[in-house]
């Protein structure tokens, strides 16, 4: 039964906030992931030549993801701080300064 007094521990750091951040890669670390590369200190429009587009937005800034090469026409869909997107239509995005 020593098994449960150990449980109840770790799950107790874990709530408690304890334990160790698991992201090694923080949210607004001003970069941006964008057909497997990593962009740093990202501005203005990239094209991407994957499909479908994924993009890991780790800046503190909105990105808009474009449905045109060039970052022309409507916007599709928006990733805000910290959140990744997959598009199968994307085929830009636009850093906001």
């Amino acid at each position: 039964m020593r098994r449960l007094p150990t449980a109840l521990a770790v799950t107790g750091l874990l709530f408690l906030g304890g334990a160790p951040a698991a992201s090694a890669d923080p949210v607004d670390d001003g970069h941006l992931r964008l057909d497997g590369r990593r962009v740093v200190a990202p501005s203005g429009c990239y094209n991407s030549h994957i499909r479908p587009l994924i993009v890991q937005n780790r800046t503190s800034r909105v990105l808009y993801v474009y449905g045109s090469p060039n970052c022309e026409g409507e916007v599709i869909s928006t990733v805000v701080a910290g959140n990744t997107a997959v598009e199968k239509s994307g085929v830009s995005v636009f850093v906001t300064p």
